[in-house]
């Protein structure tokens, strides 16, 4: 019996911890519409670029952002939302403490995320753009 209830709780341990994962891609979706509600001008404030050219980024980078995205132990966050935090940090220079806060994310996970961008960017970006 007390083998059956160590199963139980690990099932639903499991469905908590996807309860969270849920909610947690939930209130992202809801902060990242929050940003595509800013008009052009208001956008370009925050993030130093256009929606447009963040759109281009991000299509650019993905495949990249994609074929790295194997990491044991970091969250899976949408590719937008990584170059989201990566603008911010290089528009506004907060401290990975400070972006934490505004993202819900630890400060390992905001430096992993802002390297693994910038990283991405330069691959992808290097050949072609920079000469």
């Amino acid at each position: 019996m007390s083998d059956s209830s160590c199963e139980e709780t690990t099932d639903d341990d499991n469905d908590l911890l996807l309860v969270h994962e849920c909610i947690d891609v939930i209130e992202w979706n809801n902060s990242l519409r929050t940003v595509y509600r800013l008009g052009n001008a208001e956008f370009k404030r925050h993030f130093r670029i256009t929606k447009i050219t963040f759109e281009w980024l991000c299509t650019g980078i993905t495949p990249i952002l994609l074929q790295r995205n194997n990491s044991r132990g970091a969250p899976r966050l949408p590719i937008k939302h990584k170059v989201s935090l990566t603008l911010w940090f290089l528009a506004t220079g907060q401290s990975y403490r400070t972006l934490g806060q505004l993202f819900a994310l630890g400060e390992s996970t905001i430096c992993y995320v802002i390297r693994s961008v910038l990283q991405a960017i330069k691959c992808h970006f290097l050949s072609s753009k920079i000469q």
